[in-house]
């Protein structure tokens, strides 16, 4: 791989520098980034710093002067009259320089042409001209040939260097753009990484908890594969690159080259390691937020929930109102069909609750059998027939919780519309008082502020 044979860059050239070692760091940190290690951000401001000036100067030292300054020495050395350099990709190489691109080393009279190879490949020929072809003088341009071909070597080096440096740029600039702890977000800021990279990209899916396509349906062979891959693979033109976590992936429709394959497994290998953060953060927050059981939110959240509303309410004077729920003889169910079974009733009620509600209104669990809402913007007319349309929905649900038992639930429910200045815990003690007065009057029932807002069966 690219980073892996870059190691011995400059090695090939000669003693590091301080700042080629820099640069050395910042690749071996590069390499270890495809295990989740991020470099210190100290490291990386600072060689990204040193090295820019150098390597660009570096990139603009074309072999042309040095391999001049060769020709010369090698004419005074030898004697020679004449001595060039032909590179391979020229056009206007003559002919008895040329055979020896199929020849090898030519001897002719009193020239000599000498292959130049770099890494095993021919790249160009070293023509001498006018001066004695024996042994010295052939041993002597041999090692000529070999000074043009590490100049070559050289220059070529700090070349790829300077690509090598730029792909560690945008590396670091889309590593820095994947810190965040929202799911949603670290996905768009991937699939921009992701086209950063590799803008030749058609298209592709992302998995993580669901799957997010950029561009293209989802082909189902390719994601029970990606789900399945443990290593970068290569499928029906898609490059499959695992996260961090069993099942995640990204497959991404294309051929990129080896860089760009390379930035790709280092930015999805970090990206993995953000998205498992990511989901822990999630879950604690779900944790903190919802009740387990059924998934609603909890009594904690509920309450900062309706201290924010009231003060929303404060500020933009728009209604609110509030229920509050308990189902009717519900300790019967447990101690006649045991626990698991009232734990199916909590969770139905509680999903009925929440799919008759609006979705701006907030569902809570206030206790153990009992349920609240804050309705958002909402009059006491409006929040009695949302009260009372909850009260039919769960009446009229037969509730299987054993193989040959259904119960039918009810609720008693307490409305009352929020009013100026009043505290949190003023408006749930009234509203807790009118659920009570529902109870006393024979259960399922919504009962509101007024006497005259009652519903009853």
């Amino acid at each position: 791989m690219i980073y892996g044979a870059t190691f011995k860059m400059f090695g090939d050239i000669g003693e590091a520098n301080d700042i080629e070692k820099n640069f050395i760091s910042v690749l071996s940190a590069l390499e270890n980034l495809k295990n989740g290690s991020k470099p210190s951000s100290q490291l990386l401001s600072s060689v990204i710093e040193k090295c820019r000036d150098y390597l660009r100067s570096k990139k603009d030292t074309v072999p042309i002067d040095e391999i001049a300054e060769i020709l010369s020495s090698l004419k005074r050395v030898t004697s020679a009259s004449d001595t060039k350099y032909y590179s391979i990709s020229q056009n206007d190489i003559p002919h008895k320089v040329r055979l020896c691109i199929y020849e090898g080393l030519i001897i002719n009279n009193s020239s000599l042409y000498a292959p130049v190879v770099v890494n095993s490949n021919l790249v160009g020929i070293l023509s001498v001209e006018g001066l004695e072809t024996d042994e010295r003088n052939i041993l002597i341009v041999q090692e000529y040939t070999k000074i043009i071909a590490r100049t070559i070597k050289q220059s070529q080096t700090l070349k790829d260097a300077v690509g090598l440096y730029d792909a560690f740029r945008v590396l670091y600039e889309e590593i820095n753009s994947l810190n965040s702890i929202d799911i949603d977000e670290l996905t768009g800021n991937l699939i921009k990484s992701i086209h950063r990279i590799f803008p030749e990209a058609i298209g592709g899916f992302i998995y993580v908890q669901k799957l997010f396509s950029f561009g293209l349906k989802p082909d189902e062979k390719i994601l029970s594969l990606a789900r399945k891959t443990a290593k970068p693979s290569v499928y029906n033109s898609f490059v499959i690159i695992p996260l961090k976590k069993e099942g995640w992936f990204v497959a991404i429709k294309g051929r990129p080259n080896d860089r760009q394959l390379w930035m790709l497994e280092i930015i999805c290998n970090y990206a993995g390691e953000m998205f498992v953060n990511a989901q822990m953060y999630k879950d604690m927050k779900e944790l903190a937020m919802y009740d387990g059981l059924t998934g609603l939110y909890n009594r904690r959240f509920f309450m900062t929930n309706i201290r924010n509303e009231i003060k929303r309410h404060k500020r933009q004077n728009k209604p609110m109102s509030v229920l509050l729920m308990d189902m009717d003889h519900f300790k019967k169910i447990n101690d006649t069909y045991g626990h698991p079974a009232g734990d199916i009733v909590l969770r139905t009620v509680a999903d009925i609750i929440k799919h008759t509600a609006r979705t701006t209104d907030i569902c809570g669990r206030y206790g153990g059998e009992e349920f609240a809402v804050i309705l958002t913007e909402t009059h006491l007319k409006q929040a009695l027939d949302v009260a009372e349309k909850i009260r039919r929905n769960v009446m009229n649900t037969e509730i299987p919780v054993d193989n040959d038992v259904k119960l039918k639930i009810t609720l008693s429910i307490g409305v009352s519309m929020y009013r100026m200045e009043q505290q949190a815990s003023e408006l749930l003690r009234r509203t807790d008082q009118l659920l009570y007065r529902a109870k006393e009057n024979g259960r399922n029932r919504v009962f509101g502020d007024s006497p005259n807002d009652l519903f009853k069966e």
